[in-house]
């Protein structure tokens, strides 16, 4: 994947922010559910970007998840405060640039998991936000797994956008021997889905985006293409990217064989 400021890009990622925006969106919605039922709960909306980037890509002219989420957040005209984390020193300087004159906005200069018990500690109370990790490879699970585990931290939602490939690549090179299965299984959160961002066969990183969360009254996923893992679409789709196209079906972790997966067939 080229790299510039500090930052992945490719011809995937407009098609990764616009899916971004309809999680951010729907979480909007919710917060603003919440707030109507119960009208004394604190409903700011935080966001935790642990791979922020500089903010814009140039390069495939679109804006970068920081600005999305900021954007978002006022054309819904709804309280937000953003943690943007990027170990980059001229990335973050960039991004500052491109926030501008934000009060809401709060910058980490250093890898996430060096700073996230600092951001942690920055953010009162029982908080509603997205913990988002959107690294050029894998992302540092353990951090998600360190903030899902924080009990004042329960409505926090985790959404991880990854190429499975990498994860594949990784345990392949001996770096790791925990596979997508077993480190979101790591993570503290009741419900998990998945959403497949490219048609099976068609997509050689095997792009996902995975959203865990402990709120049970979640509607409208599906109609976004994020399907429970616990569901047969959702259990095929996650052990489809979990494994190697010469993996068994047999072998496979979930009891949901990928029967199509692997004919370049679309989900």
């Amino acid at each position: 994947m080229p790299v510039s400021n500090g930052r992945g890009y490719s011809v995937h990622t407009p098609k990764k922010q616009e899916i971004l925006e309809t999680i951010i969106s729907k979480t909007c919605g919710t917060l603003r559910g919440i707030q109507k039922r119960y009208p004394n709960k604190n409903t700011v909306f935080n966001w935790i970007d642990a791979y922020s980037g500089p903010g814009y890509n140039y390069e495939v002219n679109c804006c970068g998840s920081p600005i999305i989420f900021r954007n978002l957040m006022i054309k819904e005209r709804w309280s937000y405060i953003a943690h943007c984390i990027e170990k980059n020193p001229t990335t973050i300087e960039v991004l500052k640039n491109t926030v501008g004159r934000d009060r809401n906005f709060n910058f980490y200069c250093d890898d996430c998991g060096i700073v996230i018990q600092d951001v942690i500690n920055h953010i009162p109370g029982d908080p509603y936000g997205i913990l988002y990790m959107d690294n050029n490879g894998a992302p540092n699970f353990e951090v998600a797994q360190y903030v899902s585990n924080i009990e004042r931290f329960r409505h926090f939602d985790i959404l991880l956008h990854l190429p499975a490939t990498s994860i594949k690549r990784c345990i392949g090179a001996r770096m790791t021997d925990l596979d997508l299965i077993d480190q979101i299984s790591r993570i503290n959160k009741k419900y998990w889905y998945i959403h497949l961002c490219h048609p099976f066969g068609s997509d050689a990183w095997q792009w996902v985006m995975v959203f865990g969360t402990n709120f049970e009254k979640w509607k409208g996923l599906e109609r976004l293409d994020f399907f429970n893992i616990k569901t047969t679409k959702g259990e095929s789709i996650l052990n489809t990217i979990n494994h190697k196209k010469s993996t068994p079906a047999e072998s496979m972790k979930e009891a949901q064989k990928p029967l199509f997966s692997f004919s370049g067939a679309s989900a």
